[in-house]
């Protein structure tokens, strides 16, 4: 079993993508979690209520299985993680910048819309990371994603903290539209190197 470890780690291609899950998990799922109260304490909704707005991280998820297919052949995977990512950094610039409550309803639909873009173009490539131990490459794959959230979230607090939250969203807001532009030129020149 270690031998499939040792597998998966040693090639260069699946500690990109290991990588950038963990990347991608601290700067969503590790600042979502702030959402909520952040709404409360700005704008004094109750916690249930902001709640419900970030759930629309939901519906903008559903909206993505809605047109996955079309959008999918239209856009290829690396302009699928490159729009995925600067909508994703569009809605953490609306949390940030959004004067009233609402904003935010608009924000995390489109969060959800973005992440599932960059996040699902990142599961097909750890599905192809190690063809000859796949189960094990997936389950690096989830637990780096956990590992991020558990960062981003511990991070959080200290950025809440020291700095307030507007700072927590401004990271993720660089962050993720630079994630998916590398993981598109690295589709790129993946695909080149195969050519």
């Amino acid at each position: 079993q270690s031998g499939r470890y040792r597998q998966v780690l040693g090639n260069p291609q699946a500690r990109f993508i290991l990588a950038m899950i963990c990347i991608e998990a601290i700067a969503t799922f590790g600042v979502m979690a702030y959402i909520p109260a952040y709404l409360h304490s700005r704008f004094g909704i109750s916690l249930f209520h902001a709640g419900v707005v970030v759930a629309m991280v939901g519906l903008g998820g559903l909206g993505y299985t809605l047109f996955a297919q079309r959008w999918v052949k239209a856009l290829g995977p690396a302009r699928l993680a490159r729009s995925g990512g600067m909508l994703l950094g569009l809605s953490f610039l609306l949390l940030a910048g959004g004067t009233d409550w609402q904003w935010a309803v608009i924000a995390c639909g489109v969060m959800g819309l973005g992440f599932y873009q960059l996040h699902n173009t990142l599961q097909t490539l750890a599905t192809q990371m190690a063809p000859t131990a796949r189960g094990t490459a997936l389950s690096l794959f989830a637990f780096f994603f956990f590992l991020g959230q558990a960062i981003g979230v511990s991070a959080g607090a200290i950025v809440v903290d020291e700095l307030g939250a507007n700072w927590l969203f401004a990271a993720p807001a660089l962050m993720l539209p630079l994630a998916g532009a590398v993981l598109a030129w690295h589709i790129k020149a993946s695909r080149r190197a195969a050519a």
